[in-house]
């Protein structure tokens, strides 16, 4: 019985992510971040409580792999794909780049299922190689929040951009996939030394989604991966 509850927790994840495509779907694109923001709530506890029950096993392995390419692959891609519809409307609707180009979207979806079948094949590894979906799904759900909550003409103007949008698909693409170390947040080290990072990461991001609240969460990505950097690869 206890070896079910990591698997409802991970269920649990797919399902935030099945319902944040339904609210994109009906143009609620800020529900839809704060229902992957859920899910990654889950997706963290479900990997917790299975090593403390330990019941680890490969069923649980490919669960996960399966609602996270929903949460964090399709979602993700979904909304790029509508910021990108919204973002095109000074293009002439006649015209054949104003249908094709929100299309360009759906890459990081391509690029997180890629990463995460990478991941699969892989031995067991403490740190991951590449930025994981979670993490780069924050990158994109925090658009809509910033929009919709800290947004200004400026700042919702620069979201906006197709160019800027397109520009940061192919980044998030890049670096999921990018051979490099980036550290987890499993709290497994037993001294100051082995664990300083991650709690440098955690006092930072609280700090940041203090003053910043949700413009935070990209900036709390890009320092998981310098710190992630300035660990594993000093100089």
């Amino acid at each position: 019985m206890k070896s079910s509850i990591p698997n409802l927790l991970t269920l649990s994840n797919l399902l935030s992510g099945c319902i944040a495509i339904v609210l994109i779907f009906e143009h609620h694109l800020e529900w839809a971040s704060i229902a992957v923001l859920v899910g990654m709530v889950f997706d963290f506890f479900d990997g917790l409580v299975a090593r403390a029950l330990k019941v680890q096993g490969p069923l649980g392995k490919e669960l996960d792999s399966l609602a996270d390419i929903v949460t964090f692959g399709v979602v993700p891609g979904l909304m790029i794909f509508k910021l990108l519809q919204m973002s095109v409307t000074s293009i002439p609707s006649d015209s054949s780049l104003a249908e094709f180009l929100p299309y360009l979207g759906f890459i990081i979806t391509l690029g997180a299922a890629f990463r995460l079948a990478k991941f699969n094949v892989l031995p067991s590894q403490d740190d991951f190689i590449g930025l994981p979906t979670p993490a780069n799904a924050i990158l994109i759900v925090s658009l809509p929040l910033i929009m919709a909550y800290q947004g200004s003409d400026a700042m919702n103007t620069l979201i906006l951009n197709p160019a800027w949008l397109i520009g940061l698909a192919i980044l998030s693409v890049v670096l999921m996939n990018l051979p490099i170390r980036i550290m987890s947040m499993k709290f497994s080290g037993s001294n100051w030394k082995e664990l300083s990072p991650q709690i440098i990461l955690v006092v930072l991001s609280v700090v940041f989604l203090i003053t910043l609240k949700f413009a935070a969460l990209p900036l709390i990505v890009f320092t998981h991966i310098l710190i992630s950097l300035v660990k594993f690869y000093p100089r």
